[in-house]
């Protein structure tokens, strides 16, 4: 498991630092000065971290419902998150003209976004499954380590020798997810926020 998280969190740095470098290296198209920061979104997505949290520990409480509940409204925060960033690329294609083949800012840019995009997806259908099972009654209390298996809990046992971690991988895709949050926050080329 550990070394799962570490070759996802490895593919993430390389993108980011790739996105980051060439940022503002673009002689032609648009360039990070056209990114808006998606406030609304990236809350959704942060907080989707706690609600999983939460509807797996509601599961081992026995607590179905609660359970059912919390994976319902962690599946839609997800998905407002990637309908947001649909609309995003759809507002960067069509009215700023960034596409993943205008320049090196566009390549990295979509490349970071969507292989982060598609990780959310995955994890909302293996979400939506289990939840269609809840719904059935077929998701119990004595299945909540296998459910807790979704958000790809590692107890250092083996992991790291001497120490006890907890590796949550939807908690590690929610902070990747800040890099490029903060670096667009942070770009000398965008214009200051209006709060």
């Amino acid at each position: 498991m550990f070394g799962l998280i570490a070759a996802e969190a490895s593919i993430f740095v390389i993108f980011i630092v790739a996105y980051l470098f060439y940022a503002d290296k673009s002689l032609s198209g648009p360039t990070a000065a056209i990114l808006h920061v998606p406030i609304l979104f990236t809350v959704c997505l942060l907080s989707s971290s706690l609600t999983v949290h939460t509807a797996v520990k509601s599961l081992s409480r026995g607590n179905d419902r609660a359970f059912g509940f919390w994976l319902w409204v962690t599946i839609v925060l997800g998905a407002i998150f990637l309908v947001g960033t649909a609309f995003e690329w759809r507002h960067l294609i069509r009215d700023e003209g960034l596409t993943i083949q205008t320049n090196l800012f566009g390549t990295t840019y979509y490349s970071l976004v969507g292989l982060h995009a598609f990780h959310v997806t995955i994890g909302l259908l293996a979400l939506a499954s289990v939840a269609i099972f809840a719904l059935f009654g077929h998701v119990k209390e004595a299945d909540a380590p296998r459910v807790d298996v979704l958000s790809l809990k590692a107890r250092g046992r083996k992991c790291l020798p001497n120490r006890r971690v907890q590796l949550k991988f939807p908690h590690l895709l929610h902070g990747r997810w800040c890099w490029p949050l903060a670096s667009a926050c942070s770009s000398p080329a965008l214009p200051p926020a209006p709060w």
